[in-house]
């Protein structure tokens, strides 16, 4: 396996290109079909996988749909934590998952393994904004203009907290992609 060989996938892969099955993938989904593999064996990011991962999440948050969040009180099947505390063997623990039937307990998993709800890779505290990206992008800019690496570099890494990947080429900032 070598990137330059093309056969090398990162997770920014998954998340912001197209690479894989030809769209970005959501951070549940890419969670989910990480966790079906063992820690210890090397994950085969394929579509297939991808694709199935996503199809059990979207039936899993169906059921749960209108079920409230459990207490912190609330009891994970011990037959989960069972296949965790053996290696963590997270394939066994989804096994167990697959044959969890009250809404309830599959809340309750689900929150454990933080996959509860979709929600963005990045989360923002801000609007999705592309005004406001674009004045960040702007000082970002004119600091490079003006040598001030260190100022570009942390305007860089706020919009990168926000969710906000850029895209430099040598005629400066030319694209922005949100996530």
């Amino acid at each position: 396996m070598a990137k330059s060989l093309g056969n090398f996938i990162t997770l920014e892969d998954l998340l912001f290109t197209t690479r894989v099955g030809g769209r970005a993938w959501s951070g549940n989904t890419i969670r989910l079909a990480m966790l079906r593999t063992h820690y210890r064996k090397p994950i085969d990011w394929t579509e297939d996988i991808l694709k199935e991962a996503e199809t059990v999440l979207t039936r899993w948050h169906a059921q749960i749909r209108d079920c409230p969040s459990p207490s912190l009180e609330q009891k994970l099947d011990p037959k989960f934590l069972a296949a965790l505390c053996d290696d963590l063997n997270t394939p066994q623990a989804l096994t167990v998952l697959h044959q969890v039937t009250d809404p309830q307990a599959l809340t309750a998993i689900l929150n454990f393994l933080g996959l509860r709800e979709e929600r963005p890779y990045l989360e923002c505290q801000q609007s999705k904004d592309e005004t406001w990206i674009t004045h960040l992008i702007e000082e970002r800019t004119k600091a490079r203009q003006a040598g001030q690496w260190s100022e570009a570099d942390r305007l860089r890494k706020e919009l990168a907290q926000k969710g906000v990947k850029i895209q430099d080429h040598k005629d400066g900032t030319t694209s922005w992609i949100w996530d």
